[in-house]
């Protein structure tokens, strides 16, 4: 055996798998993406020579497939992973390169690890014909079957159309980074500069979009920081030196600002000031996203009173989806509330908010994670029905001593409850005072049993930290 003329094929079929700068556009290379998201140096490609034209003529046709696999470690955790290499074809896909994204999944399942997968293609590889059309369905199978069981993360930078869309929105979470980064159904090509290309991030369609690839690939290694790597490891813990008994009283202020933003709510609750928002820019009414309180990861959907007081369709199927996510992987949801209810010329506008509203409520009901719900601002009309209350399954109630609970807007509650009062001379303002020291006090719902505990905004984080500890057994079934 010719060792030398050996080592010298493999030289040339490993040279053909590096990216030329050249045909990136300004894009970072596969090579440059995998350093940007690994631990240095943990990376370990998987069918690394693949290719669709596999033959034993020496003639330098034969070439690899566009989707680099493999795997490596993130902060030190077993992370697989695929990218569409623009160098390679465009990243174009072929049936080949489909069964290496299932090879590489199976795989994931099996190590009970997840999966990232990068985006950047200009479409199926034509040539294969209805075979490259087939394997957009054998992706989304192979995505369909480790749904829930594994987290799986998509990062968009560069094209993303067609069936790679649809691909892509079957991730947990949906990130782009990258002046190239688009994200559409029908080609960017046929769409030009419209909204369904460039509004991906307030349409809801990605978490979180970023100006460079980097960034996208920074903020997947935050996000995995608070996921675990499989639906049965449990609570993840995040190492902090956060004293659970730190004050929190200025959670008072702001919440009697009344135009506060929800995620400043959180930061104060969270350990060293941590929260990683997602979906920011859509659904205004509610900021959510992962967070820790004394060393538990949890997820937090925080009114937002800086984007709306009202419910909007957009802002519950926000809170829905990620609800679901959360339950998916045994992470603590914990729900901080400041809603008015929903507005009936929103419904006008988006005559699905029933649906919306539902696909909320469901969530919550439907979860067995540990519901933790702070009413801290408003929590008026059927909004206090729904929005992780004890009714549908919350397990600590807490509230703020100034939190306005009521069946209706307090000024509307009034004229319709004490309409007679009105015509007995007593004043509106008067009658207002007295609903809210009266009927719609914490106090009031605390009686009634849908209160477990009113505290100081002071204490807050304490009690949050300590039902968290308490609750941390029905994480684990």
């Amino acid at each position: 055996m010719n060792i030398n003329a050996r080592k010298a094929c493999i030289k040339f079929e490993t040279d053909k798998l590096r990216s030329d700068p050249a045909s990136l556009g300004g894009r970072l290379s596969v090579q440059e993406k995998i350093a940007a998201f690994f631990d240095d140096a943990t990376f370990v490609e998987t069918q690394r020579f693949v290719g669709a034209n596999m033959s034993f003529a020496v003639d330098g046709d034969a070439h690899p497939e566009g989707i680099v696999t493999g795997y490596g470690a993130v902060n030190g955790r077993l992370v697989f992973f695929c990218a569409q290499d623009y160098a390679r074809d465009s990243g174009a896909l072929s049936s080949a390169g489909a069964a290496k994204i299932a090879d590489l999944y199976a795989m994931a399942v099996k190590n009970s690890a997840p999966v990232v997968t990068v985006y950047d293609c200009d479409g199926a590889k034509l040539a294969d014909g209805v075979h490259a059309v087939a394997a957009f369905g054998k992706i989304l199978k192979t995505a369909a079957d480790a749904k829930g069981v594994i987290p799986q993360i998509a990062v968009v930078t560069g094209v993303c159309s067609g069936g790679m869309a649809v691909a892509a929105q079957s991730a947990d979470i949906v990130l782009m980074g990258g002046e190239h980064a688009s994200l559409s159904l029908s080609p960017v090509s046929v769409l030009g500069n419209s909204g369904a290309v460039a509004d991906a991030p307030q349409n809801g369609l990605v978490a979180a979009s970023f100006a460079t690839e980097a960034e996208a690939f920074a903020k997947a290694r935050e996000l995995l920081d608070y996921l675990p790597s499989n639906d049965t490891q449990g609570e993840v813990g995040i190492e902090t030196a956060d004293s659970p008994q730190r004050d929190t009283a200025a959670i008072e202020s702001l919440v009697l600002s009344e135009t506060y933003a929800g995620a400043d709510l959180v930061r104060i609750l969270a350990d060293d000031a941590r929260f990683c928002e997602l979906w920011a820019g859509y659904g205004d009414c509610f900021s959510v996203g992962f967070t820790s309180v004394n060393g538990y990861a949890c997820g937090v959907v925080a009114g937002n009173p800086a984007g709306g007081t009202t419910l909007t369709a957009d802002g519950a199927m926000k809170a829905a989806k990620f609800i679901r996510l959360c339950d998916s992987f045994g992470i603590p949801v914990i729900t901080v509330c400041d809603c008015d209810g929903y507005s009936a010329a929103d419904e006008v506008a988006h005559p699905v908010l029933a649906g919306s509203v539902s696909a909320l409520a469901m969530a919550y009901a439907g979860a067995e994670i540990p519901l933790i719900t702070v009413i801290a601002g408003k929590l008026t009309g059927s909004a206090f029905s729904f929005l992780g209350s004890k009714a549908v399954g919350a397990d600590m109630v807490f509230a703020l001593p100034t939190a306005v609970i009521s069946p209706l807007p307090v000024a509307s509650a009034v004229e319709f409850m004490l309409n007679d009062k009105l015509a007995q001379g007593r004043t509106k303002e008067e009658l207002i005072e007295t609903w809210e020291n009266e009927f719609s006090s914490p106090v009031y719902a605390a009686k009634a049993g849908y209160v477990d505990y009113i505290c100081e905004a002071a204490e807050l984080r304490a009690r949050i930290a300590a039902a968290l500890n308490m609750l941390g057994m029905k994480a684990a079934f």
